[in-house]
């Protein structure tokens, strides 16, 4: 009996010692212009660099609607070919119903079968690419991923082999500018030259 329950105690130290997995944003910052894409990547990262294996990935995102508008991801360039890899309408706690509110709600899930039954997060997994269109100018906003969101109820989480264990760690944010186009800064100094031109001739 005594050797059971040091095995059981071992099992439930190694549960909660168990390494988690960050939700990285990447670039961290980035400048770009006027009504251009913006490509952020989403990278999971083990904690402690173990290989840890990855079933489900939910992440809550969120965004200034103002500045960027969510228009979907891509995984042309994911280190995984995910089973599903997207923004379900169903079960999404009602964060997908419309993207002009600044959130959203992320899915991932890996294959069910070998070779890539699930998918590795060491050193360094890129997950998919979200794709933002810069609306408005900006010195600075942010893509994040929070861990919870109070009004619908959903959380972030990141599933590992246990069923319903949740090995999700922290998560970063990535930063934007939004610029003009060349051709508007163009233009700008072009009428401020017109502008200093004229006012000399009235001098």
């Amino acid at each position: 009996a005594l050797w059971v329950a040091a095995a059981v105690a071992l099992g439930a130290s190694g549960i909660a010692t168990a390494s988690t997995v960050d939700l990285v944003l990447s670039p961290s910052s980035q400048t770009v212009t006027l009504g251009s894409t913006v490509e952020v990547d989403v990278f999971a990262v083990s904690a402690d660099a173990t290989p840890d294996e990855i079933s489900v990935i939910e992440a809550i995102l969120d965004w200034d609607p103002g500045v960027l508008t969510l228009t979907g991801n891509t995984d042309i360039s994911a280190g995984y070919s995910w089973l599903s890899s997207g923004f379900p309408i169903a079960g999404d706690f009602g964060l997908n119903a419309s993207f002009g509110d600044g959130d959203a709600f992320y899915v991932a899930q890996s294959q069910l079968f070998p070779p890539s039954a699930s998918a590795p997060s060491a050193p360094g997994l890129l997950v998919t690419t979200l794709l933002f269109t810069a609306d408005a100018l900006s010195s600075g906003t942010t893509v994040g991923i929070p861990t919870t969101d109070p009004g619908s109820g959903a959380d972030t989480s990141v599933i590992g082999d246990t069923p319903n264990f949740n090995i999700f760690g922290l998560s970063s944010d990535a930063r934007i500018v939004v610029i003009p186009e060349p051709a508007s800064l163009g233009l700008l100094a072009w009428g401020g030259i017109v502008l200093l031109t004229a006012r000399r001739r009235t001098a």
